[in-house]
């Protein structure tokens, strides 16, 4: 088959899940012997640069253009809120990006355009895709669809979200209803988690089409767990934001004075972080990680953790851990609850509230440490990245025949 994956940035501009999901799928597809490219932005570099060319990342074609808009998407949130507006309304109903996307379409003539990401490329872009002869498979990262800060609350959490900015209801039922009439109809909608799906769902969107929930896979999976070390600790891996609920986990480090924490990342709460870990005795910063100090981290840990305040999609670092063979503490809320088998693979406790977090972290260490690794790596191996790529051209096929 011929595959299009649209996203809106790509990488170099931007690395986040949703760019390295396309890159490590179409690396894979590409070795099943399918012909892939990618169709993204990038940021402006004169007049050539507003038309599509054709370029190659890590093996992979991408053809790139800058749309018209008043700022490039990796850059327009250091701007101000009216501008940002601008930004998004632009975005929204960008009639450039459109014409570039439809123009590469009836150029290349895919058989399949897997949608993964719109915001940078206008959410109008889908109807280019929903116009072409090829199945259209729209895969949901985010709630893009749905709040323009892309999260989710989850109700009043404390220490959790306020209700500003894009997560108040009635921006988000506002700007929902907007995305809603320009989004072209998907043959197939694909989530990571049902979660993520119904949450669609309930704001209106997708009524009549094909909605298939597929976890993600991982590449790396050890081939066997690592003995528990001696001395308890947990490790938090992550952006360093408000939603991910790391004052509940300074709290709980706090009360666990005897167990160490780890944490790595960055984000906007990089200093606070460093603050703290300074005049904690059991608390490490470590800044930015490789992968392979990351997966060392991993296999030298009891329990990772994920104490996120909002609702999490299906977070990639409960599947990275597992595939070390690390058991996971996570909030139940969001996808989180469709990844983390509590008693097995982990625990579950509720989010926002540090001695509930004490409580899931002590019912890990008290349990056998030895049977939870072996128990997340073996989850780990029923959803590698060969079994997803394998059910997604299964999706590929089926939303071919059935349009």
């Amino acid at each position: 088959m011929k595959i299009c994956f649209i996203s809106g940035v790509f990488l170099p501009q931007a690395a986040g899940g949703a760019e390295n999901y396309v890159l490590e799928v179409a690396k894979r597809l590409k070795r099943k012997g399918h012909e892939l490219f990618v169709i993204a932005t990038e940021p402006y570099d004169g007049p050539a640069s507003l038309t599509p060319h054709r370029t190659s990342y890590e093996g992979i074609d991408v053809w790139r253009f800058s749309p018209i808009n008043v700022a490039y998407k990796t850059s327009y949130e250091g701007y101000s809120l009216p501008r940002q507006a601008v930004w998004r309304a632009l975005d929204a109903v960008n009639p450039h990006s459109v014409a570039m996307v439809e123009r590469l379409l009836d150029r290349t003539n895919p058989d399949v355009v897997h949608v993964n990401e719109l915001e940078g490329i206008s959410t109008l872009s889908s109807r280019a895709a929903a116009r072409n002869d090829a199945a259209y498979v729209h895969t949901l990262h985010n709630y893009n669809l749905i709040s323009p800060g892309s999260t989710v609350r989850i109700g009043s959490v404390p220490g959790g979200l306020d209700r500003t900015g894009g997560n108040h209801p009635l921006v988000t039922k506002g700007y929902s209803r907007i995305q809603r009439a320009l989004l072209g109809t998907p043959d197939t909608v694909v989530g990571p988690s049902q979660f993520v799906i119904d949450a669609h769902r309930e704001h209106g969107f997708f009524e009549g089409v094909r909605c298939r929930c597929l976890q993600h896979g991982v590449e790396r999976i050890a081939e066997s767990t690592s003995p528990p070390p001696d001395d308890p600790s947990v490790l938090y891996v992550g952006r360093l934001t408000p939603e991910k609920g790391l004052n509940t986990l300074f709290a709980a480090a706090a009360d666990l004075s005897d167990v160490q924490f780890d944490l790595c990342g960055t984000g906007p709460l990089q200093s606070a972080v460093e603050c703290r870990a300074e005049s904690s005795a059991n608390l490490t910063y470590h800044g930015f990680v490789t992968e392979a100090e990351l997966r060392s981290l991993r296999r030298n840990a009891t329990v990772g953790v994920v104490p996120s305040v909002w609702a999490e999609n299906s977070p990639l670092a409960i599947y990275e851990s597992y595939a070390t063979g690390l058991p996971v503490v996570g909030t139940d809320v969001g996808g989180i609850p469709e990844l983390v088998v509590s008693g097995e693979t982990g625990a579950l406790c509720d989010p926002g509230r540090a001695d509930a977090l004490v409580n899931a972290i002590e019912r890990v260490l008290d349990n056998d440490p030895a049977a939870m690794r072996e128990a997340a790596l073996a989850w780990a191996r029923e959803h590698t990245l060969e079994t997803h790529v394998d059910s997604l051209v299964e999706i590929y096929a089926e939303s071919r025949r059935n349009r």
